[in-house]
């Protein structure tokens, strides 16, 4: 008997204590602040050589991928950096990612056949997105001025505000 009332007591004093340590919890919050910094990149799949004949002109296609966090929107813009070959042609035209718009119909010269290099606006209206396997096309077209030899061009593709 002296057993069974030790262990109703020895519960019954568990049952408190469990009780009293619920009542006892104070909730503790903690705030996290995450600084989240603009992000704005493109990559661009080298194209394949080609080769061209004076009068001739040809396309190759590439794909890009581009990734901001920028909600306002941006312009997708090609340059040439560098040497720029006598002769040589080229025009750049892309498939806009989500929710953007090609600059204008079809491909835009970025560099003439005279050497002068102009940077043009691909597409506008970029926002916030994450995409990838976007088709870039290359147009060149060389004249009988150009050097028979490789005519390399490098292209700078940026994201502007």
């Amino acid at each position: 008997m002296r057993s069974l009332a030790c262990l109703l007591l020895g519960m019954a004093t568990l049952s408190m204590t469990a009780e009293a340590a619920a009542q006892n919890t104070e909730e503790r919050q903690h705030t996290v602040t995450a600084e989240v910094e603009e992000y704005a990149a493109i990559e661009v799949a080298p194209p394949p050589t080609f080769s061209a004949a004076p009068g001739a002109s040809n396309s190759v296609e590439s794909t890009y991928a581009i990734v901001t966090n920028i909600p306002a929107p941006q312009r997708l813009v090609a340059s040439v950096k560098g040497r720029r070959p006598s002769g040589v042609s080229v025009w750049v035209d892309v498939e806009p990612p989500d929710g953007a718009e090609a600059a204008g119909e079809g491909a835009v010269q970025v560099l003439g056949p005279d050497g002068r290099a102009r940077s043009q606006t691909l597409a506008t209206g970029i926002g916030q997105v994450s995409e990838s396997g976007l088709t870039v096309t290359y147009t060149t077209e060389v004249t009988v001025d150009a050097q028979p030899d490789d005519q390399q061009v490098r292209l700078e593709f940026r994201l502007v505000k």
